[in-house]
């Protein structure tokens, strides 16, 4: 169970979301239609490794890749120290692994 102290730190995250065309890992500037916020949140998921050692990118995009199937077109962005948003390259992906364990 998350300790209060873990939920006022995600809301705190939450209320300066906002995402780049960089964090997205896409170019946003080509004309393939309208760029809209919540169609990528529907698409997200955020993940917070709990521990004092501040985990590697690389190596958390390595397992995230391998426990999840490898979603195709995952991007994962880190937030800040141990704590990343997932961003899947569709919503079934996102509930697939909502659905599985771990």
């Amino acid at each position: 169970m998350a300790s209060e102290q873990s939920v006022d730190e995600i809301t705190n995250v939450l209320e300066k979301f906002d995402l780049s065309a960089k964090e997205l890992g896409r170019d946003m500037s080509g004309g393939g239609g309208c760029f809209t916020k919540q169609k990528h949140l529907s698409k997200s998921l955020l993940g917070r490794i709990v521990g004092d050692k501040m985990e590697n990118f690389v190596g958390v995009k390595k397992f995230v890749n391998h426990v999840w199937g490898y979603p195709r077109e995952l991007v994962v962005v880190e937030l800040r120290a141990n704590l990343f948003q997932f961003i899947f390259g569709c919503v079934e992906d996102k509930i697939r692994v909502m659905n599985s364990i771990p």
